[in-house]
């Protein structure tokens, strides 16, 4: 399943608002997904301008850059979105040799299973 329209969410809420209502709200979403199709299905969010706009850093989390309202302002999406599992998240590219997610050839990011 494909989700649009996350991009917008990200850039137009606050970031420590935008932060509990993704830890709090949408982590509950994302529970029910995986239970209703007892891990068996893929959800994907399409982030069209992602690659500019997420970063990994050291501490091992994919973090989002807002823009609009709160441009340069980050949040730490993969934590927000896989808990305490952000670590584990993997990046999808189009060939070997791709490690950074700046990397023309990395098409997203995923994670494996959700805690």
């Amino acid at each position: 399943m494909v989700v649009a329209g996350l991009e917008t969410i990200l850039d137009v809420m606050e970031p420590s608002g935008l932060i509990e209502w993704l830890e709090k709200e949408f982590y509950r979403s994302l529970l029910s997904f995986q239970n209703m199709y007892e891990g068996q299905c893929a959800l994907i969010f399409w982030l069209p301008g992602g690659q500019k706009r997420v970063e990994y850093k050291a501490d091992g989390i994919f973090y989002w850059t807002c823009s609009g309202p709160y441009h340069g302002e980050q949040i730490p999406l993969s934590s927000c979105l896989w808990n305490g599992a952000a670590s584990d998240a993997k990046i999808i590219a189009k060939g070997l040799g791709i490690h950074d997610v700046k990397d023309k050839g990395c098409i997203g990011i995923y994670h494996p299973r959700i805690s």
